[in-house]
């Protein structure tokens, strides 16, 4: 359950972002937060297949980011944040708890024929597996990866920002609204909740698949 909050609560959050994005006329910065709430969306449609098992799972995996932050920051004190961490007293009594988590974790979350590298992501494989896993896959190519062009300057993306299809403000807001609400009929669907019709169908209204 605490899992699920944590899913719901970061999607209405984006969702918020994205109306005062369109309030402010700002819906060029709209890719960004699509991209977003697709990979919540499909995490969490992941999650409901075990959501006991693979909860327990996405809780661990926190212990080996925090690990792999602060590792970063430390083994490279070039600027002043890191300094700062590297040299703070309260670095001999929290570094040690941080591996020790890690340490305990770790193996969950091993990947190759060697395994000896962690994967990077909770659900140990590429977004795009996990799509492909899913049954989202023609999703995937066409939301995930045309708003990922957007978000990290591919040539495409620059060369006029009013001809991205995702930053139209009626776009824009459905596609965060089918992703919102595919994951709140999940919620709904697992937890056995009662919805008025209204409510029911103006949910289903929103997640049309987009093949």
């Amino acid at each position: 359950r605490d899992v699920a909050c944590r899913f719901i609560d970061r999607s209405g959050q984006v969702m918020a972002s994205a109306v005062g994005l369109m309030k402010l006329d700002r819906c060029y910065a709209s890719p960004t937060l699509i991209r977003t709430m697709f990979e919540l969306a499909l995490q969490f449609e992941y999650l409901m297949r075990a959501p006991e098992r693979l909860a327990q799972q996405y809780v661990d995996f926190a212990h080996v980011t925090k690990y792999k932050q602060v590792m970063a920051l430390t083994e490279n004190p070039s600027g002043l944040v890191s300094r700062r961490i590297a040299e703070s007293p309260l670095r001999a009594d929290g570094e040690p708890r941080l591996k020790e988590a890690y340490d305990r974790v770790r193996p969950q979350f091993l990947k190759g024929a060697k395994q000896k590298d962690v994967w990077d992501k909770w659900y140990c494989m590429s977004t795009h597996d996990l799509a492909k896993d899913v049954g989202w896959l023609g999703e995937y190519r066409v939301v995930f990866r045309s708003c990922s062009a957007w978000a990290h300057g591919d040539p495409s993306s620059t060369q006029e920002i009013s001809s991205h299809v995702f930053t139209h403000r009626e776009t824009a807001f459905w596609l965060c609204c089918t992703f919102h609400a595919r994951m709140l009929l999940a919620v709904a669907d697992r937890a056995k909740i009662v919805l008025m019709s209204e409510q029911y169908e103006g949910l289903k209204a929103f997640t049309a698949q987009l093949g």
